[in-house]
C-alpha cells in the first residue's frame, strides 16, 4: 500500500531529480577568476551568484558584476583577481530556485596559465634536437612538464621543470617526434 501511495505522490507532484550545483573556480593566467556551475549540463533557469571578493569577512558578499552566458542562460561569473588575495579563501554563494549553495574555494592550486608561445625547434649538427618555448608572463613561478613520443609509441612524461627547453640527444632522421607541454603554477 505504501508503494502505491509513494508512486501516486510522485506522479501528481512531478518528480525532479535533485541536482547539485557545484561551483568550480579557476584562476586564469593570474589575471582573473572564472567560476562556473554548468558542468552538470546547460541550465534551464538562471542563477544569481555572490562572492566575498576574497574578503576575510564572511558576511561581505557581492553579486557578480560580469556573468558568463551560454545559450542565453547564466553559467558562470568572471571576477577580478588580485595577487595580494592569492592566499585568501574565496567564498561563493549560488542562489537557484530559492535555494542557496555556499562553497569555499582555495584557489592556490587552481591556476591555469595561457599556453606557451614562441615554440621553436633547433637541430644542432644532427646530434641534438632542442625544443624551446616562452610564457607571456609569470615564467618565474611556472613549472613545465614535457610529454613526448617517438613515432607512434606510448607517450612518456618528463617531471616538471623550471627550464623552458627540452633536448633530444642523437635524434634519428627516420623517426617522428611529437611533443606536448603542460604547465603548472606555484603562486607564492
Amino acid at each position: 500500500m505504501f508503494g502505491i501511495w509513494l508512486f501516486l505522490l510522485i506522479s501528481f507532484q512531478g518528480y525532479k531529480a535533485s541536482v547539485t550545483h557545484n561551483v568550480t573556480c579557476m584562476v586564469i593566467n593570474l589575471d582573473y577568476v572564472n567560476c562556473s556551475w554548468s558542468e552538470q549540463g546547460s541550465p534551464d533557469m538562471n542563477s544569481t551568484f555572490f562572492h566575498n571578493k576574497f574578503n576575510t569577512q564572511k558576511n561581505h558578499m557581492e553579486e557578480c558584476s560580469t556573468y558568463l552566458l551560454e545559450q542565453g542562460y547564466v553559467v558562470g561569473c568572471r571576477l577580478d583577481y588580485e595577487r595580494a588575495a592569492r592566499f585568501r579563501t574565496l567564498i561563493t554563494k549560488l542562489v537557484f530556485q530559492n535555494k542557496t549553495y555556499e562553497q569555499k574555494h582555495d584557489l592556490k592550486d587552481r591556476v591555469k596559465l595561457y599556453p606557451p608561445a614562441n615554440l621553436s625547434l633547433e637541430m644542432i649538427n644532427n646530434t641534438q634536437l632542442n625544443l624551446y618555448w616562452n610564457y607571456s608572463k609569470y615564467s618565474h613561478c611556472a613549472e613545465s612538464e614535457v610529454r613526448f613520443r617517438i613515432n607512434t609509441n606510448d607517450w612518456k612524461s618528463l617531471r616538471p621543470r623550471q627550464e623552458q627547453m627540452y633536448s633530444v640527444p642523437f635524434p634519428s632522421n627516420s623517426n617522428t617526434y611529437e611533443f606536448q607541454e603542460n604547465n603548472n603554477t606555484d603562486v607564492e
